[in-house]
């Protein structure tokens, strides 16, 4: 018998445990033994068969405590060494593969294996490549977020640092509720999510080939509230103003607006709209090419991955019927929506800390 085995009363079993856990156990026994404690009570607290705590001691007695420290793992030594690995790491978070005279913007496992060859001279498998990222940088594939090359990061930084902590201390100090508005136009063949098929066989999801959408506009507050819109063609002024209009309506505090900009947003009568009603409404902008930044933005992101990309629509109804009741259903759930303000580039404006999140019906 050995640490790796278990017997029937239910000893731990040893290959659950690091080595450095290992060791560490068999050090402690050893010092309550040579303490004048029984190697049965040691045991039976460390949750040791006796006879494998019998063996430590044994050990340590006939060749020293130094027989009970962990040995090295034995193995082939690695293809690169810690400090080329993260050589490799800092250039391909720092700088894009275009800098190699790659066409692609996305790193592949292939690209890393001809950067590592110009770089060290060695050839590596696509495989392992991949496994280094994972286990010796910490790296995982991921979807990557599109962004405009003309979006400015100097101004993105001076909005989220110093234009919406102004804007954020007016609201309070007014009572004004601080909201993000966005719209969005959903298609019935918009698909997102995984299933399974037979390998090497793409499998095929029915659809009509009748392609129809619906506009939605909403905005949400970090408070988690929710107010949306179902909007007849594309976005206009005329429209824009009905629901700056459902917005203030019934309120005794004023409505401080985030939008983007949309010539819809920008228009002359939004503007005449906005300054006849300056006491109940204000109308912010974020910055060009930042969607980004607007919170809003993931409620779109939440009704085509929970509803819209998993669901077969035959006609515009159901359509309809399906994100109704779904956006119906996100306006009663407030955590949900203060989670979008948690996303990493929308924490800025974030209201409350991160909580549980309830599942969608």
């Amino acid at each position: 018998m050995t640490e790796k085995l278990t017997n029937s009363t239910g000893a731990r079993d040893g290959r659950t445990l690091s080595h450095a856990t290992l060791e560490a156990l068999r050090l402690r026994a050893f010092e309550r033994v040579e303490a004048g404690e029984s190697i049965t009570n040691v045991a039976r607290t460390l949750g040791f068969d006796r006879a494998v705590v019998g063996r430590w001691i044994s050990k340590a007695r006939k060749h020293g405590v130094e027989a009970l420290h962990a040995k090295p793992i034995p193995g082939r030594p690695p293809i690169l060494d810690d400090r080329q690995v993260e050589i490799v790491r800092t250039l391909m978070l720092e700088f894009e593969p275009d800098v190699w005279g790659f066409t692609s913007m996305l790193w592949t496992r292939a690209m890393v294996a001809d950067v590592i060859e110009k770089l060290f001279g060695v050839r590596i498998s696509d495989k392992a490549v991949g496994h280094m990222m994972r286990h010796r940088m910490g790296l995982t594939p991921q979807r990557p977020v599109r962004r405009a090359f003309e979006c400015d990061p100097e101004h993105g930084r001076q909005w989220s640092e110093e234009e919406y902590p102004r804007l954020r201390a007016r609201a309070k100090k007014s009572g004004a509720t601080i909201y993000f508005a966005d719209e969005a136009s959903l298609r019935s063949d918009d698909h997102s999510g995984t299933t399974w098929a037979e390998r090497g066989r793409t499998p095929v999801v029915g659809a009509t080939g009748k392609r129809f959408s619906i506009n939605l506009i909403s905005a949400i507050s970090p408070e988690g509230e929710l107010r949306w819109s179902e909007v007849e063609g594309t976005m206009t002024a005329e429209k824009f103003i009905a629901f700056l209009q459902r917005m203030i309506k019934g309120r005794n505090k004023p409505v401080y607006l985030i939008v983007d900009g949309h010539p819809a947003h920008r228009a002359k009568a939004v503007k005449q709209f906005v300054k006849e009603n300056r006491e109940r409404l204000e109308l912010h902008f974020l910055p060009s090419y930042s969607p980004h930044l607007n919170p809003d933005e993931l409620v779109w992101n939440h009704l085509k991955n929970h509803t819209m990309g998993k669901r077969g629509f035959r006609v515009v109804s159901e359509l309809k019927r399906m994100v109704h009741d779904h956006m119906e259903w996100l306006g009663g759930a407030v955590k949900i929506v203060r989670s979008f303000f948690e996303e990493s580039h929308c924490q800025y404006a974030s209201a409350s800390p991160r909580e549980e999140l309830p599942l969608p019906p």
